[in-house]
């Protein structure tokens, strides 16, 4: 389940060139602002990680 959920996420951004973009400026900003911690780093993206993996897993139901 979870290597599915990966490649779900992965595929859903490949297909949504906007949630992408908003992944990465995310990623890129959190980078930039905690460069020595992964812990904040990876904290600070929950946020968004769950909302486009909901939006994923619809979306994915939707080609079945």
């Amino acid at each position: 389940p979870s290597i599915e959920r990966h490649l779900v996420f992965r595929d859903f951004l490949i297909q949504h060139p906007i949630w992408a973009q908003k992944y990465s400026d995310l990623k890129r900003q959190l980078a930039a602002s905690h460069p020595n911690s992964s812990r904040h780093y990876t904290e600070a993206k929950t946020e968004l990680v769950v909302l486009i993996n909901k939006l994923a897993s619809k979306w994915r139901e939707t080609l079945s």
